[in-house]
C-alpha cells in the first residue's frame, strides 16, 4: 500500500511555490534549452514531454491511433495517453492526479512526476526559479558502437555538398547537435564556394565526421572538411571538433571538460612544442613557434585514451605534404556530467 501511495503521489509532480515567470531546467547541472518554454499550471510545472524525456536519456515513441507516447529508459517503460490520469509505468496502470496535457498542439508532462518516475530528484531554487534535475546515466548511453552514418547532400547552382556524420540510436539529443553543427558547416561551404568560384566550374564540399571517445557521460568527435574546385591542385581541408554530452546533447566547453582554469591556448602551444622539438625531420616551418603563439583558438576532442588531444590544420605551421598536426596531452578528462 505504501508503495502505491508513493508512486501516487510521485505522479501528481511538485507544486512549486512559484508565480506566472521565466523558469529555468536544469539536467545534472547543465542548463536545458526547451523548444516550448515551461508553463505554470494547477500550481505545477508542465515541460515539453519530447524534450524532457530526450533529456534524460529516455528513447521517445509515438503512436498516433491510439494518441500513446511511451518513453523507455535503461529497460523501464512509461506510456499514456493524451488526457488520461491513467499512466502506466513497468507494466503497471496507476492513477494520478495530475494528466498529461495537449497545449498548442504540444504534449507537456507534469515536470516532477515525470522524471521521478526513472530515478530522478528534482530541487527547486526559489531565489533563481531553477528546477534541478539529477539523474543517473542510462548505460545503454555508453557504448560508442550504437550509431549508424548518414549522409547529408546538397546540389545547388554547380555546387556538391555532402557531409557523413553518426546517428546515434535512441539519442535525439546528441543526434540533433551533430546535424545541427553538420548543417552549419555545410550551408557556409556551400555559400562560400557559390560565391567564389568561376561560370561553368565545378565545386566540392565533404565532410566526415569520426566518433574518437564515448562513454556514458560524452560523446566526443573529430570533423573533417575538405572543399575545392574541379582541376584545383590541392583542396582546402579543416578540422573541426565537438566533445557533447551524452543526455543534454550540450556542446561542452574546456572548463566543463577539465574545470575551471584550463587554459586551452597554453596546453595546446606546450603540446605543439613538443612535437616540434621531438620531430625534427617532420618539415615543420622554421617559424612554426612564432607561429603557435598568434593561435587564438585550438581545435581539440578527447582520444581514446580520455585525454585532450589538439589538432591543426594543415599549411599552418607544417606544408600541405605533412598534412595535419595531432598534438596528445596526459590531461585526462574530469567531465562527470
Amino acid at each position: 500500500m505504501k508503495k502505491k501511495t508513493a508512486l501516487l503521489l510521485m505522479l501528481c509532480g511538485l507544486m512549486f511555490p512559484v508565480n506566472a515567470m521565466a523558469i529555468d531546467i536544469k539536467v545534472n547541472e547543465a542548463l536545458l534549452e526547451l523548444d516550448t518554454p515551461p508553463v505554470l499550471k494547477d500550481s505545477r510545472i508542465y515541460v515539453p514531454f519530447r524534450d524532457i524525456a530526450q533529456s534524460i536519456g529516455a528513447e521517445v515513441e509515438w503512436e498516433p491511433k491510439t494518441k500513446t507516447v511511451t518513453a523507455v529508459r535503461s529497460g523501464l517503460t512509461v506510456s499514456f495517453r493524451i488526457g488520461d490520469t491513467s499512466i502506466k509505468a513497468g507494466g503497471k496502470a496507476v492513477n494520478a492526479e495530475a494528466p498529461v496535457i495537449l497545449e498548442n498542439s504540444r504534449t507537456l508532462v507534469p515536470l516532477r512526476a515525470f522524471t521521478e518516475m526513472f530515478g530522478a530528484t528534482v530541487d527547486w531554487d526559489d531565489k533563481t526559479k531553477t528546477a534541478s534535475i539529477n539523474i543517473d546515466r542510462p548505460e545503454s548511453l555508453a557504448t560508442g558502437s550504437a550509431y549508424r552514418e548518414v549522409s547529408l547532400k546538397v546540389e545547388d547552382n554547380g555546387v556538391t555538398a555532402t557531409s557523413v556524420y553518426p546517428s546515434f540510436t535512441g539519442n535525439d539529443a546528441v543526434t540533433n547537435t551533430i546535424l545541427t553543427d553538420a548543417k552549419k558547416h555545410l550551408d557556409a561551404a556551400v555559400a562560400e564556394l557559390a560565391a567564389s568560384k568561376e561560370e561553368g566550374a565545378t565545386a566540392i564540399y565533404s565532410s566526415d565526421y569520426e566518433v574518437k571517445y564515448s562513454d556514458n557521460r560524452l560523446i566526443s568527435l573529430l570533423a573533417t572538411h575538405m572543399m575545392g574546385f574541379s582541376g584545383a591542385a590541392h583542396p582546402t581541408s579543416f578540422f573541426t571538433c565537438l566533445n557533447i554530452d551524452t543526455v543534454t546533447g550540450k556542446v561542452l566547453s574546456a572548463n566543463e571538460l577539465m574545470g575551471e582554469g584550463y587554459d586551452v591556448k597554453e596546453k595546446a602551444v606546450n603540446a605543439f612544442t613538443k612535437i616540434i622539438d621531438s620531430e625534427p625531420d617532420y618539415g615543420f616551418f622554421e617559424d612554426a613557434k612564432e607561429e603557435l603563439a598568434n593561435i587564438e583558438d585550438f581545435t581539440f576532442f578527447v582520444n581514446k585514451e580520455g585525454k585532450i588531444e589538439f589538432v591543426l590544420d594543415d599549411t599552418v605551421i607544417a606544408p600541405h605534404a605533412a598534412g595535419a598536426v595531432f598534438a596528445p596531452t596526459e590531461d585526462k578528462v574530469k567531465y562527470k556530467g
